[in-house]
């Protein structure tokens, strides 16, 4: 099984795309996480990669905090999602481990990944954040000021198909 695992904020939306739908910097900083803050343009990229590796998405963004599952493949379906089904899970929000320590989103990847029961056969991180810690190697870093581009596409989909033979 392929993963995705999806950030939404400067991934799915931009700095462009909200400041479009907000003028004032106030509002926007308090309902960043709404529908029309998806980029419909983005998710068709979404879409590009799911047809191109057949990839299962699990939502690590922060809008796992605000929206339920079934609310954000809702948010996706409503934008240009064609693969609602596809979204399988959330990752868990973890802080600190045992010794106190601070955990970041790689944290909270990888022990999803540690609990999921099925055989992941390769996964791809799609954040506009660094803080993927021993999985930066599977990250493709996205731009708040931009979100996902054409070239975040390829990159993601040579992640997620590595190893296998490119179909003629």
């Amino acid at each position: 099984m392929k993963v995705l695992f999806l950030d939404v904020d400067g991934v799915l939306n931009s700095y462009t795309l909200i400041h479009k739908v907000h003028t004032d910097k106030h509002a926007m900083d308090k309902e960043l996480w709404r529908e029309e803050h998806v980029d419909k343009l983005a998710v068709r990229r979404l879409n590009k990669i799911l047809e191109l590796t057949g990839a299962s998405v699990v939502v690590s963004s922060t809008w796992r905090k605000i929206h339920s599952l079934h609310e954000l493949r809702v948010i996706l379906q409503r934008r240009g999602f064609k693969y609602p089904e596809r979204v399988i899970d959330v990752t868990p929000e973890l802080w600190r481990d045992d010794a106190g320590n601070r955990l970041y989103r790689g944290h909270e990847i990888q022990a999803w990944l540690d609990g999921f029961p099925k055989d992941v056969t390769s996964f791809v991180i799609l954040d506009d954040d660094a803080d993927m810690v021993h999985l930066m190697p599977m990250l493709v870093k996205t731009s708040m000021e931009t979100g996902l581009l054409d070239e975040h596409v390829d990159a993601a989909v040579a992640i997620l198909n590595r190893g296998e033979k490119a179909s003629v």
